[in-house]
């Protein structure tokens, strides 16, 4: 309480309007930035990496942020609800494939001009796949690219060049028969190549996307059209990609249905070649198989054609509904600084795996000179993320569920397309 001498009532009379607030302040509050995520090292009062670049930024603009973490399952849901009820965050953090969601509904916002031309610039050229309509809605907060992972001394053992992996569909075909291993009743051992073949079909469908591609196929025509377009693989190229598998089941027998996990089978020895998400890869190997000497290559292609290899992983988005907009731009454009994006790739990301620097500038750091992140870099130019089509999430349920029916022998390959096609083209004009 202040003490007064004289003048009492004027004094009792400050005291109060001070309390009450009515003199204001010298001290006015920060603005602050809310960040919804899925990930639980983003959550408010966590002792995790992130904190740093968060707290840098909190000083450089004397502003606070406040993180609030949702289990992956509920983060969509909640962002909605949050949406209609104008309670929406200033940002969050959310899969690139969610991305034609919330164009749908205008609850993004694209970058200002003058950091959509920073970020362009500056930025890998895989990411230019954000850009959408000429505008760029995100920026990576992950990414992950799906690649070919071999066993090294399977390689050796086998008479095959460790150093690289199949380039072409025949070749790839021919490894796969010489590094098939049977008992002495003829039953698999190992596979050549583990494939997913059960589960979420859209799983399916990330690891064997590559096929489609690789033939030429697409899962949507033309591939940038936000909304409409028809199927792109009820053709000769994309029957040929199901069909190198299915002749690998069937006439090679150098890959089985009853390794439904490729990276369990890898790890435990029981597949000498694989394709999935290399981070999860490079953190489960030295985990579960620390001697096992792997690489790294681009799935093949057929002959003539170009690789190409997926691109995924989750984004930062700046909502359309925030006040904040500017704020959450700022923070954008920190993120592109050379220092935090380097810091952020050392110690926020997978440490020493997944996620090498975005930015063109860091990608030769010392730090990152090691046989995962050379190989990693190696394929990054062939990724390649899924169109941002309104209907992609039902396109690729559909597409993965037909191909893994065509591979269990429930339906002929053409008969898996005829139907595949007409869902899909269905589900875009929905």
């Amino acid at each position: 309480m202040i003490k007064c001498k004289k003048r009492t009532i004027i004094c009792l009379v400050l005291t109060a309007a001070l309390s009450m607030g009515l003199l204001g302040s010298s001290v006015t509050a920060k603005e602050k930035l809310v960040i919804w995520s899925n990930f639980t090292e983003l959550e408010n009062g966590k002792n995790r990496p992130i904190q740093w670049v968060y707290n840098e930024f909190e000083k450089k603009y004397n502003v606070e942020i406040e993180s609030i973490y949702f289990k992956y399952e509920e983060l969509q849901k909640k962002l909605m609800m949050a949406f209609a009820a104008d309670k929406a965050p200033d940002m969050f953090i959310a899969e690139i494939n969610w991305m034609s969601i919330f164009l749908k509904d205008g609850l993004i916002e694209p970058f200002p001009a003058d950091i959509q031309e920073k970020w362009l610039s500056e930025i890998l050229p895989v990411y230019t796949d954000f850009e959408v309509e000429g505008k760029v809605w995100c920026t990576p907060y992950s990414s992950n690219f799906y690649g070919l992972t071999y066993n090294r001394d399977m390689f050796k053992e086998a008479g095959l060049n460790p150093e690289r992996g199949p380039d072409t569909w025949s070749e790839f075909r021919d490894y796969a028969k010489k590094l098939t291993k049977y008992d002495a009743e003829e039953e698999i051992e190992r596979v050549g190549f583990a494939l997913r073949h059960v589960g979420a079909p859209a799983g399916v469908i990330d690891k064997a996307i590559w096929l489609l591609w690789g033939a030429g196929a697409s899962l949507v025509e033309p591939r940038d059209i936000l909304k409409g377009g028809k199927a792109g693989f009820n053709n000769e190229s994309g029957r040929s990609a199901v069909k190198l598998i299915y002749d690998m089941l069937y006439t090679d027998r150098s890959t089985s249905l009853e390794f439904p996990d490729p990276r369990a089978a890898f790890v435990r020895g029981l597949a000498a070649m694989q394709v999935s998400e290399l981070a999860a890869i490079g953190m489960q190997a030295p985990i579960e198989a620390p001697d096992m000497d792997w690489g790294i290559s681009v799935p093949p292609a057929p002959a003539g054609k170009e690789k190409v290899t997926l691109a995924a992983g989750e984004v930062w988005y700046v909502t359309s509904a925030s006040s904040q907009k500017d704020l959450g731009f700022k923070f954008i454009d920190f993120l592109l600084e050379p220092e935090i994006d380097l810091w952020a790739a050392i110690n926020v990301r997978f440490p020493g795996y997944g996620n090498a620097p975005y930015l063109k500038v860091n990608q030769k750091f010392p730090y990152f000179d090691n046989p995962y992140n050379r190989g990693r870099n190696a394929i990054v130019p062939y990724g390649r993320y899924f169109p941002h089509n309104l209907a992609l999430l039902e396109v690729t349920q559909i597409v993965g569920r037909w191909m893994a029916k065509a591979w269990h022998e429930e339906v002929t390959i053409e008969q898996a397309f005829d139907q595949a096609e007409k869902e899909v083209n269905a589900a875009l004009i929905r």
